[in-house]
């Protein structure tokens, strides 16, 4: 379960259970399918685990994959923009799909 939330760039709380954490990763995949995400991208993020983007400091160990698992989230939460018109006047806007996952 771990390694799932990882590749979907999922927060694990300890106070959750497994049950509570699986649902929030299929409400993850349900919004990526909603804003059209090709289903291939969404294969790839489900089944690969994802890498330390490169940095200035030079980092090791822990910390370069926190920042692998922070880079995956804001790669996930950039998936989640979808584009809206306001009936009103028109305008074209951009808008979060999963209020609860932005960063």
């Amino acid at each position: 379960m771990e390694r799932k939330t990882l590749r979907l760039g999922v927060d694990i709380n300890l106070e959750l259970t497994e049950r509570t954490v699986q649902t929030h990763c299929n409400k993850v995949l349900a919004k990526l399918a909603e804003c059209n995400v090709p289903a291939e991208k969404i294969d790839a993020l489900k089944n690969n685990d994802p890498l330390p983007y490169p940095e200035i400091v030079n980092m090791g160990g822990e910390k370069k994959q926190e920042h692998a698992r922070y880079g995956r989230k804001f790669e996930v939460s950039m998936l989640q923009f979808n584009t809206g018109i306001y009936a009103c006047c028109g305008i074209t806007v951009p808008k979060h799909q999963d209020h609860n996952f932005m960063i």
